[in-house]
């Protein structure tokens, strides 16, 4: 936690979160190079070999997934 930001990894499983609103500062799951950042909200994160699952069950999230590297094909 800074007073930036607040950020979770999920290095496996699953968890549901429900933050507190503080729009200067959001709170983000890092998740197998996946990143879920919310401001307000209600969410689960679940973690699987090979993918990220997010439901989001009150606000909104944004998802950010990393770029494939050069010439590699899309997901």
């Amino acid at each position: 936690f800074t007073a930036a930001e607040r950020r979770v990894a999920l290095v496996r499983g699953e968890a549901t979160f429900q933050v507190a609103k503080q729009p200067a500062r959001a709170f983000v799951v890092d998740a197998d190079g996946v990143a879920v950042r919310a401001v307000g909200t209600a969410f689960n994160v679940r973690l699987q070999p090979g993918k990220v699952d997010v439901l989001v069950t009150e606000g909104r999230v944004r998802v950010e997934t990393p770029e494939p590297a050069a010439g590699a094909a899309p997901a």
